[in-house]
C-alpha cells in the first residue's frame, strides 16, 4: 500500500493521534554552514517497523541521516548537515517510509536560513589587527587600532577599552566598519556581545562618556538622517542606575531597559523584529509592549566600543561582537550564550539527537 500526503502529521486519518505515520518539523531551519540540524520528525503509528530515507537536492542540506527500523508508537529525528551557500534558500524534499505492508511517500519543503551578518574576532590575528570572521566586505577599516587585545583567562583574547590604560586617548578608542549595505538593518536584526564593564575585574562603571554613556553598538552620526540604532550603556543617564542596558533605534528615542550588569563578564543580546527584546546572561530582561520601529539606512560607519566624534566611550572590555539578520527566539539566544562562554564565536544549532 502507498499513501501520499501534502499534509504535515495526517497521512490516513483527520486526527493525527490516530495517523499511520506522523510528519512534524519546523518551517525554517536555522544555522550555520557545517551545523547539524533537524529537518523533520517522523512516527511510526502503524502495527510494523519501518525505514526512512530522504530524496533532496543536495545543497544546502548535505549528509542528511534518516532513522532506521522506527518501531511502532516510536519517533525519531531526519537531521542534515547545513551548506548555506546564501543567506535564505527555500529546498523541497521527498520523505520515503517503508514497512513489510506499507509505504508512504511525503512531499515536504523547508526553508534554510543563515543569520550570520559579521562577527569580529580578536584571536585570529596579531595584536594590532582584528578581523570579520563572517563577511570580508566588513572588516574594520582601522584594523581595529587603537583598541588593544589582552588576555582572559576565561575569554582567551579580547578587545581592551579600558578606561586606565586609555585615559589620554578614549576618544579615539574604537572599532570602526566601514558603511555597508549589510549593516543596515533595516528589518529583523540581532546584536551580540559580551561585556566585562569598567575595571579588569568586571566592577566599576562602563559608562565613560559625556552624560554617563557607553557604546557598545553605534551606526550614528551627527545629523538626523545619519541616525540608525544603538546599543550602550548608561550610568546616570536618564535618571538610570550604574550600567544600565539602553536601546535606540533613531533620531532621539533612546529606550531604559532598567536592566543593569551584573559584575564580570555579561552576555548581553538586542533582538528586534515584530517585538523587541533584551537578553543578559541568557534570560530575557525587557520586552517593550510595542516595538521599536526599523532603522533607518545611512552611510554612517559602524562604531564598535565608542560614538561619534569618541564622545561615548565605553570603559572595560568586550568580546565576540556579533550581528545576525534575524530576530534570535529566546532559545537561540540562549544556545549562543551557552557556547560561547569559554570564548568561541558560540552557535545558534542545539546538538540534534535521534
Amino acid at each position: 500500500m502507498a499513501i501520499r500526503s501534502d499534509r504535515d502529521a495526517d497521512l490516513s486519518t483527520s486526527d493525527d493521534s490516530e495517523a499511520l505515520l506522523g510528519v512534524s518539523g519546523p518551517e525554517t531551519v536555522v544555522g550555520y554552514a557545517g551545523e547539524r540540524v533537524r529537518l523533520r520528525r517522523i512516527t511510526n503509528r502503524s502495527d510494523e517497523p519501518i525505514d526512512v530515507s530522504i530524496d533532496a537536492p543536495g545543497a544546502p542540506l548535505r549528509d542528511i541521516s534518516a532513522p532506521d527500523d522506527i518501531e511502532p508508537e516510536e519517533s525519531a529525528w531526519i537531521t542534515a548537515t547545513l551548506d548555506c551557500p546564501g543567506e535564505k534558500e527555500e529546498v523541497a524534499f521527498t520523505i520515503l517510509a517503508d514497512g513489510e505492508t506499507h509505504r508512504f511517500e511525503v512531499d515536504r519543503d523547508v526553508t534554510v536560513v543563515d543569520p550570520r551578518v559579521s562577527y569580529w574576532n580578536p584571536r585570529l590575528r596579531d595584536d594590532e589587527a582584528t578581523i570579520d570572521d563572517w563577511d570580508d566586505c566588513n572588516r574594520p577599516e582601522n584594523d581595529g587600532s587603537p583598541v588593544s587585545f589582552v588576555g582572559s583567562r576565561s575569554r582567551d583574547r579580547v578587545f581592551d577599552y579600558l578606561y586606565e590604560k586609555w585615559k589620554k586617548h578614549e576618544r579615539e578608542k574604537k572599532i570602526e566598519v566601514g558603511s555597508d549595505d549589510s549593516l543596515n538593518l533595516d528589518g529583523e536584526f540581532t546584536l551580540s556581545v559580551w561585556v566585562l564593564p569598567g575595571n579588569r575585574d568586571g566592577t566599576g562603571d562602563a559608562a565613560g562618556g559625556d552624560y554617563g554613556l557607553g557604546r557598545l553598538f553605534s551606526k550614528w552620526g551627527s545629523d538626523q538622517s545619519e541616525k540608525s540604532y544603538q546599543l550602550f550603556i548608561g550610568s546616570g543617564f536618564d535618571g538610570s542606575e550604574q550600567n544600565t542596558v539602553f536601546i535606540e533605534v533613531g533620531p532621539d528615542s533612546p529606550v531604559n531597559t532598567d536592566s543593569t550588569l551584573d559584575d564580570g563578564w555579561n552576555h548581553v543580546a538586542w533582538c528586534h523584529g515584530s517585538n523587541d527584546r533584551v537578553y543578559i546572561n541568557g534570560e530575557m530582561v525587557y520586552e517593550p509592549t510595542s516595538p521599536l520601529p526599523d532603522p533607518q539606512d545611512t552611510q554612517s560607519p559602524l562604531l564598535i566600543g565608542n560614538g561619534p566624534d569618541g564622545d561615548y566611550q565605553f570603559r572595560g572590555a568586550l568580546d565576540n561582537p556579533q550581528i545576525h539578520s534575524i530576530a534570535l527566539s529566546g532559545d537561540q539566544v540562549k544556545r549562543l550564550y551557552e557556547t560561547s562562554q569559554d570564548g568561541s564565536a558560540g552557535t545558534l544549532v542545539p546538538e540534534p539527537s535521534q
